[in-house]
């Protein structure tokens, strides 16, 4: 998408009569900077545009020298492209670059490059962006930029690191949502103090009790053992402690996709060191579980099935399978669910049911020891029927 910023400044500034040290004057900057723009080696701050825009009573879209209309349809071009490039792939990355360079101000390409980038100048200049373009509450960052200073803080030196930390963040005993509950508790409003107990409860399974199960770069024992605590904490919530290997009673529940997603990688740990028995029947639990699951009609409703998350329920959306989470173009025509819990605002908490379609996945080189085993192979084939069957 090509910009007629250089030729469209210096057409208008020429049809007032207005010199380039004139310009300048009005906008606060020097007459070199408005001839670099205008000769196009150089651009204004973002900011700066619609002080331009309005000083010679015009549009941004006619400033830039392009439609609304064209900049959607160039924007998804691009975003097309990106669907079709492998997840992890450089060529991924250097599409999301080409993106941020055409559209700087796109927070979900800067979310994406803060992310991934490794270099840490650049690190800093995305997450600087991200910061930049903020929507930002009175009562704190937003949470997408938060994460973005997050992965900042993860990478760099020790020094600045301090820094931000002292900048961006609170205590836990000052976090948002405890002083919402804190405050439900104090004027005697217990339903609201229920709720925001329940979602604060939830959060912190989710985010910090879960997260931390997960034990990486640790050896495949204190792995499994991790996940298998994981898994346990659910039975126990839900009453289904040693009814099944992975999925408690077999019913499908909102905690369908932590269990799947869990319970999966579990069984590939256990196929690594030939727990072949155990990671066989893991599967084959998932299995009947993934079959229940996709069998539900249109607008199920489901809970967490525990007395201490009663408050919460999502129905079961039938849809198609995200653009954001599929890998490739193939997968964005698959079949797919959506669950989301109306009592909790995902975007605060920056994670979701999004989207979800199960697989087993069996490239995992840990499945290798069980990857031509028959009770496997059907297995996997029972989830692909299940979603050919599938009517969206």
């Amino acid at each position: 998408m090509k910009l007629k910023l250089a030729e469209n400044l210096r057409s208008l500034r020429l049809s007032r009569n207005i010199t380039q040290e004139q310009l300048a004057e009005h906008l606060g900057i020097s007459f070199k900077t408005v001839s670099r723009w205008e000769t196009g080696s150089g651009y204004p701050d973002i900011e700066m545009l619609p002080m331009i825009a309005d000083y010679f009573d015009t549009s941004l879209e006619d400033l830039l020298g392009v439609s609304k209309t064209d900049r959607e349809q160039a924007s998804k071009v691009m975003y097309d492209q990106l669907a079709a490039l492998p997840y992890d792939s450089p060529e991924r990355t250097k599409h999301l670059l080409k993106m941020n360079k055409e559209f700087p101000n796109d927070r979900a390409v800067l979310y994406s490059l803060c992310k991934i980038t490794d270099d840490l100048t650049l690190k800093r200049h995305f997450t600087k962006e991200m910061i930049r373009t903020a929507n930002t509450p009175k009562n704190g960052l937003d949470p997408h930029t938060a994460r973005a200073i997050g992965w900042l803080i993860d990478a760099e030196e020790e020094e600045n690191a301090q820094v931000l930390i002292q900048k961006y963040t609170q205590p836990l005993i000052l976090a948002r949502e405890l002083r919402m509950e804190s405050r439900a508790y104090a004027q005697k409003n217990i339903e609201q103090y229920d709720l925001e107990r329940q979602k604060n409860l939830l959060i912190s399974l989710l985010q910090i009790v879960f997260e931390r199960m997960k034990i990486k770069e640790m050896p495949v024992m204190q792995k499994i053992e991790g996940l298998t605590s994981l898994l346990a904490v659910i039975d126990a919530l839900t009453g289904t402690t040693g009814k099944r290997p992975v999925s408690g009673d077999g019913e499908p529940d909102l905690w369908f996709p932590i269990r799947f997603t869990n319970a999966q990688v579990l069984a590939c740990y256990l196929a690594s060191i030939d727990e072949r028995e155990r990671a066989l029947s893991i599967i084959e639990d998932l299995a009947d579980l993934h079959e229940k699951f996709w069998s539900l009609p249109n607008n199920t409703l489901l809970t967490f099935r525990s007395s201490v998350l009663d408050k919460m329920e999502a129905p079961v959306i039938h849809t198609k399978m995200s653009t954001l989470f599929a890998e490739d173009k193939d997968q964005m025509t698959r079949p797919a669910r959506y669950l989301h819990v109306k009592q909790i605002d995902w975007h605060q908490v920056v994670w979701s049911y999004h989207t979800y379609r199960p697989y087993i996945s069996t490239e995992w080189s840990g499945f290798d020891s069980i990857r031509e085993e028959k009770r496997l192979k059907n297995c996997v084939e029972r989830m692909r029927q299940t979603e050919k069957k599938d009517t969206v």
